[in-house]
């Protein structure tokens, strides 16, 4: 009995050790997302591997994270800015109009808050296309878009999982370690079965 339980081959320890693979990368991007700018190509280098973590295919995370961050530096930096300026450019919109007293005016802040909220869905979508295809970036965007409005049930579950996970951290801050871990890697899991509907049998042939 002793002996299954500190079976280091377990499925207890191998989750275990999948758990730990995410933390370790959840620190990688913090470290590599600290100038700002590298934030898309640090999020891409993320998904990469969580993606392998998720289906059993992980190698050494160190170096595959790191390889993976200077190949989409170019693309995964070009997603960020394009994120972050159109986030910004929602949010003062939305901010101007809410503070308007014309109806026209109040009227848009729904319109920029239903955009906001398509801007979110398909956000959720960005960093594991670029680090699981070689999609140009105009296919990114629209395959993100496409699988936030296909996939709207499971796009707000990726969304709520992180979001419930740093919630409940903040009542129980030693779940800060476990708890986002468990939800990127479940968000993981249900992104590669996403994934897995519109690839062929080769794994790397899509009809996206």
């Amino acid at each position: 009995m002793l002996n299954k339980i500190f079976d280091m081959e377990n499925r207890f320890w191998t989750f275990a050790n999948k758990l730990a693979d995410v933390v370790i990368l959840e620190l990688l991007w913090l470290l590599t997302s600290i100038p700002l700018i590298t934030v898309g190509a640090s999020s891409v280098a993320f998904w990469h591997i969580l993606l392998k973590v998720a289906t059993d295919q992980e190698g050494p995370i160190f170096s595959g994270y790191f390889r993976a961050f200077r190949q989409n530096i170019r693309q995964g930096t070009m997603i960020w800015l394009l994120q972050f300026a159109s986030g910004v450019w929602l949010a003062l919109d939305a901010y101007i109009c809410f503070k308007s007293d014309h109806l026209l005016a109040i009227a848009l802040v729904g319109v920029f808050g239903a955009l906001g909220l398509l801007w979110l869905f398909t956000s959720m979508y960005l960093y594991p296309l670029a680090g699981r295809f070689r999609f140009s970036f105009k296919k990114i965007i629209g395959n993100s878009f496409f699988l936030a409005i296909r996939h709207f049930p499971h796009t707000l579950c990726l969304l709520l999982l992180p979001a419930a996970a740093f919630a409940a951290a903040k009542y129980w801050p030693y779940a800060l370690i476990g708890l986002p871990a468990l939800a990127f890697y479940l968000d993981a899991r249900l992104i590669h079965w996403i994934f897995s509907l519109y690839m062929e049998k080769d794994d790397e042939t899509v009809s996206l």
